[in-house]
């Protein structure tokens, strides 16, 4: 279980890591640090920020290099070359120390002032919150794979998480080390979620604002992305079919609290609210429960 976290005279207790992902992110990377310290500063009373820097090729490492002379607590971790989305996360993952670990895209098209709202429902219990774009501020294209990729991957793998690849993610330290590193690159967070999932580990949804994407592009709409990512869907699916056949995974069920849901929505939405994000009836704070039944799930 998740260490409590609770919010009381402005601030969270319990510390938080910030994971920012970069690659060719120089002309945003500035802004999502300077964010992250001057917000979750004011809302959580230890707050360590790290960037990893995924071997860029414009001057993202000229950049860092001067925000690290401004924040002492800001750590970087440099790759020589390119070592890819999985590589670039469960590196920042390991390299955190606090309770709670934030992991954030480094495209400056997340909002940080969302953050308390995970806080919130972290508090309950759940060791993995999930950001939901809603709407998603990407090109039609993106929205339409971004859709299809979600519905393949819940009805592939029985995910409930409704935006899987969303890269706005709160986690607790101690179960993500469990979940990391990962042998997908693309798919890391689809593996991550099942081996939550096998572990009874608790994951909610909540709506996060979403920016449209100023700079740089995705590589994933590359031929090669999107043949990689078709090779690491068929590579999970035969890796973790065991799972979906052993006798522990059939007491894996997805239970759903009616009553936790009803009040933590209201309880959520007035913390928007007051953090003038959302309307109460904007947020689906808890979504789907895991637990294991009485065989528990087989060690991945």
């Amino acid at each position: 279980m998740p260490a409590e976290m609770t919010i009381h005279e402005g601030k969270t207790d319990g510390g938080l890591s910030v994971v920012f992902l970069c690659f060719n992110d120089a002309p945003t990377i500035a802004s999502c640090v300077e964010q992250a310290f001057v917000v979750l500063q004011s809302a959580v009373k230890e707050v360590e920020v790290i960037v990893v820097e995924d071997g860029s090729r414009d001057h993202s490492k000229k950049v860092l290099y001067a925000l690290a002379q401004k924040y002492p607590a800001l750590t970087v971790i440099y790759h020589a070359r390119n070592m890819g989305y999985g590589a670039s996360l469960a590196d920042g993952v390991m390299a955190a120390t606090k309770e709670f670990v934030l992991c954030v895209d480094g495209d400056n098209q997340f909002d940080l002032n969302d953050a308390p709202v995970l806080f919130r429902i972290a508090e309950r219990s759940y060791e993995i919150v999930s950001g939901c774009r809603i709407p998603r501020a990407d090109p039609w294209y993106r929205c339409a794979a971004g859709w299809l990729f979600n519905r393949a991957v819940q009805i592939i793998f029985a995910l409930p998480v409704k935006d899987v690849d969303c890269g706005f993610k709160l986690l607790n330290r101690d179960a993500a080390r469990q979940l990391f590193p990962t042998r997908s690159n693309l798919l890391v967070w689809v593996e991550a979620l099942i081996k939550a999932k096998a572990r009874g580990y608790r994951c909610a949804d909540t709506i996060v604002h979403h920016r449209p994407r100023l700079s740089g592009q995705s590589t994933v709409f590359r031929f090669s992305g999107i043949a990689q990512i078709l090779y690491e869907l068929i590579s999970v699916g035969l890796r973790f079919k065991r799972l979906n056949t052993s006798p522990g995974m059939l007491h894996l069920r997805i239970e759903l609290q009616r009553g936790e849901i009803n009040e933590s929505r209201h309880e959520i939405g007035a913390a928007c609210c007051n953090l003038g994000s959302f309307e109460p009836t904007a947020i689906d704070a808890c979504g789907p429960k895991w637990r294991r039944d009485r065989d528990g799930p087989q060690e991945l």
